[in-house]
């Protein structure tokens, strides 16, 4: 059972600390029920419907290697700004810096959710928008289900 939250900000930074934590840790049993599907993945360069568990799995396995190949070792996230909607739905943005110890592999970026809560089930993700630059290998990662691939990104 999810806790109760007074600020629009607390429930993103929820969010966004079990979606990180089980991604990092390929724990995808737990990263995918904080999604609800079927769902609009999007960057500037395209979008993905993801419409079942088995396309976020496959998502999910994209950019667990796209981080292995890469040599992520930390991606840290918070929540810049959060407003209810109404009770049960939040508009959220977060920044991401994706990390190889010490190193910033990529230019930090933004990303706009929508996140919904659901009778017996709390909240979830219900859209997300990327506005990643710079890292082609992360975005095709991100829209593996029905992209094209595009070149590598400038930071290798």
């Amino acid at each position: 059972m999810q806790p109760e939250f007074e600020k629009a900000s607390d429930v993103s930074e929820y969010l966004l600390n079990r979606t990180g934590v089980a991604l990092m840790q390929g724990d995808f049993e737990s990263f995918a029920p904080c999604f609800i599907l079927p769902q609009h993945i999007e960057t500037f360069e395209g979008r993905c419907y993801v419409t079942d568990r088995e396309t976020l799995h496959q998502i999910f396995r994209a950019v667990r290697e796209n981080y292995r190949q890469r040599g992520v070792t930390r991606v840290v996230r918070h929540c810049v700004q959060a407003e209810f909607k109404s009770k049960n739905r939040v508009e959220a943005l977060h920044e991401a810096r994706v990390y190889r110890g010490d190193d910033l592999l990529q230019p930090p970026y933004r990303t706009f959710s929508w996140l919904e809560r659901r009778e017996e089930e709390g909240w979830k993700v219900a859209y997300s928008l990327y506005a990643i630059t710079q890292a082609e290998d992360h975005i095709n990662a991100l829209l593996s289900a029905t992209a094209p691939k595009r070149g590598p990104s400038p930071s290798h």
